[in-house]
């Protein structure tokens, strides 16, 4: 059985007690996105409430582009499985940051790419941006779930109520 992670990534981040928990690649699949870069596509039907899998990857201090936060101190970094989760407002599956497994919360037929809500468990994102999926409950802009909307976040979703910041035409004054 081939599995996502490559032996010595598993020996080096995590132990083989857990190599029966690790998605193999007829499981899952990273691939690209167009513009949302990289991302894991399911290669098989899941269940909904089937584990996924674990996860492992290099504990740090930093916050980097496809880590996520195990606490507000520490982030996991893992470029083979959840650093490569997608977002979406209405995920299919749940990352528990804690024992690191990744769950379905939605049947997930073959072929679907693997989305998680980035604020759930993410106070602060390496760097907010549009959101493109879809969602009857998208939120239109990304961020950490401790953070406010930044400068352009606020221009996206002014733009999008039709409100120009750059207008000087000046607005009338009530009296």
């Amino acid at each position: 059985m081939s599995f996502i992670y490559p032996e010595e990534y598993i020996k080096e981040h995590a132990g083989k007690d857990r190599m029966v928990l690790y998605p193999t690649i007829s499981d899952i699949a990273v691939q690209e996105f167009g513009d949302c870069g990289k991302g894991v596509i399911a290669l098989r039907a899941y269940a909904r409430g089937e584990l996924v899998g674990a996860f492992t990857g290099k504990m740090g201090h930093d916050l980097l582009q496809h880590t996520l936060q195990i606490d507000p101190e520490n982030h996991i970094h893992d470029p083979y499985f959840v650093g490569y989760l997608l977002h979406s407002c209405d995920p299919n599956v749940v990352v528990d940051m804690h024992q690191r497994l990744v769950y379905c919360i939605k049947d997930i037929p073959a072929g679907t790419p693997l989305s998680m809500d980035y604020a759930s468990t993410e106070d602060q994102l390496f760097s907010q941006f549009a959101c493109g999926c879809g969602a009857p409950n998208c939120r239109q802009w990304v961020t950490g779930r401790a953070e406010r909307v930044n400068e352009d976040g606020t221009a996206h979703l002014l733009g999008k109520m039709g409100i120009n910041l750059m207008n000087t035409t000046a607005m009338p004054v009530m009296k």
